[in-house]
């Protein structure tokens, strides 16, 4: 398991761009947005161009969101990754993660 802590600075452009975890899972337990959150995802099986919807954590009940990486597509697990994204933030947004790792594999990013 790895635990991230992240700061995302104030940008009218994404604060982060379209993209999967290497994670077997990552799990988002924690972030300081206000109404409506910054993180986007977009379906699993998603066609392009990717249709992103904003999620709330404070419209739900739930205040951590479980998403499937590509770790368990590499491990032969047919489960597809979660795109998601951060969209653009007006003021300093911290979020925390939870990444399960698959033991022993290397992360490759020429994928």
């Amino acid at each position: 398991l790895i635990t991230k802590v992240v700061r995302y600075k104030p940008s009218p452009k994404p604060a982060s761009y379209a993209h999967y975890d290497y994670s077997a899972l990552t799990l988002m337990v924690h972030n300081d947005d206000q109404k409506l959150s910054q993180l986007e995802i977009a379906p699993p099986n998603h066609e392009k161009p990717l249709k992103y919807q904003p999620y709330s954590f404070l419209e739900t009940s739930y205040r951590a969101l479980l998403l499937p990486g590509l770790g368990l597509k590499l491990e032969g697990i047919p489960i597809e990754a979660t795109p998601h994204r951060v969209g653009p933030v007006n003021r300093y947004r911290h979020a925390t993660m939870i990444y399960a790792m698959v033991p022993g594999r290397t992360v490759d990013y020429s994928l």
